[in-house]
């Protein structure tokens, strides 16, 4: 069992893999872009985003995928399975990530910040919207700067760093 975050495993290689998660450590990089992975299976199936191979082919409607994982999530669309249910709303979702951000309207967390202005999101998303259409102190516009980013290198709050600023107003109309 992980002391940071209580998930279970039944294979000691797991949980090793899975404690580099928190240790951020990323062994598995990619020759052709130089992204790293914590995980060698994410790595390999990263691999598909350069070759365009998508192996796993959903039977009902011919959409194909890359990542065992979507594949899955995708096969609940039609089966119409939702395993995940909040224990305080009842509210049912099909995958793990959905239900995860959606616990965050209970618990109030809000992981993604904006470091100009230490405003806090809930979703990467609306830090992504935030930090291209706000205009901070120094008056240049985010999106010439970083409207590239991806939720993978968006930053991540401390909890320690959670500060209360005023938060700014979009000066666009």
């Amino acid at each position: 069992c992980c002391d940071q975050c209580g998930r279970s495993f039944s294979q000691l290689g797991n949980y090793k893999s899975h404690l580099r998660i928190h240790t951020g450590e990323k062994p598995f990089q990619c020759e052709l872009c130089k992204k790293s992975f914590s995980i060698s299976k994410t790595y390999k199936q990263h691999i598909h985003t350069h070759t365009g191979e998508k192996p796993y082919n959903c039977k009902e409607c011919g959409k194909s995928f890359g990542r065992l994982s979507n594949y899955i999530r995708h096969l609940r669309i039609h089966t119409g399975e939702q395993p995940f249910s909040c224990d305080q709303c009842g509210k049912c979702f099909n995958s793990s990530y959905s239900y995860n951000r959606h616990l965050r309207v209970h618990t109030g967390e809000k992981p993604y910040w904006c470091s100009q202005c230490k405003r806090l999101f809930t979703r990467s998303q609306s830090l992504k919207t935030h930090r291209c259409t706000i205009i901070h102190d120094d008056d240049k516009r985010e999106s010439e700067v970083s409207c590239s980013s991806t939720k993978s290198n968006l930053q991540k709050q401390n909890p320690t760093d959670i500060q209360s600023t005023p938060l700014l107003t979009c000066r666009q109309g």
